[in-house]
């Protein structure tokens, strides 16, 4: 049983791979990447996925549940944790070399280096209209991205953002409101 899993394993990371291939952005193609995707998490109408985006679930955790809503767009290079449930809302915009956390790793004690313990999240809510920038970084322990908020290119993100709030920085802090 174990080997079946393992092998599931590889032969899933390579079709991912295979479908975030460049080539897939061309017209047309677009589709069969969409089609391979939606093997991977649930996708509703109108959405945009593009090259090299990594549905992922390290240490051999189980894969959770994935949903993303109408007109979402992931650009290039994007990495998601897909240790714990992931909700995408509608209109989100998510922009290149972004990466989503959803576990972490027991590092308490003098013996942390030989720990395997993981530290699993709740999940993520990313709500309708909001908008990451370049390069951000949502860390675990991160519930909810609040509707129509923005973060910031290069933020990192620790804690919860509220609906439209505009935050950046390491780590994100508010620098605004969106009216």
């Amino acid at each position: 049983m174990r080997f079946k899993n393992w092998l599931f394993e590889i032969i899933r990371r390579c079709m991912q791979y295979l479908i975030g291939l460049f080539i897939f952005d061309c017209p047309g193609l677009s589709i069969i990447r969409k089609i391979g995707y939606s093997t991977i998490c649930k996708i509703k109408g109108g959405g945009v996925i593009s090259s090299k985006v990594l549905f992922y679930t390290p240490h051999g955790l189980h894969k959770c549940k994935v949903q993303l809503g109408n007109y979402v767009r992931i650009s290039e290079n994007v990495r998601i944790d897909c240790s714990a449930p992931i909700l995408i809302g509608d209109n989100v915009w998510i922009s290149e070399n972004v990466m989503i956390l959803e576990h972490e790793h027991n590092i308490r004690g003098r013996e942390w280096k030989n720990s395997k313990d993981i530290i699993l999240t709740e999940g993520i809510q990313i709500l309708e209209d909001a908008w990451i920038g370049a390069g951000a970084i949502i860390l675990p322990h991160v519930n909810t991205i609040g509707r129509g908020s923005i973060i910031g290119a290069g933020s990192v993100v620790t804690k919860d953002v509220p609906d439209y709030e505009i935050v950046a920085g390491n780590p994100a802090k508010s620098v605004g409101v969106r009216k």
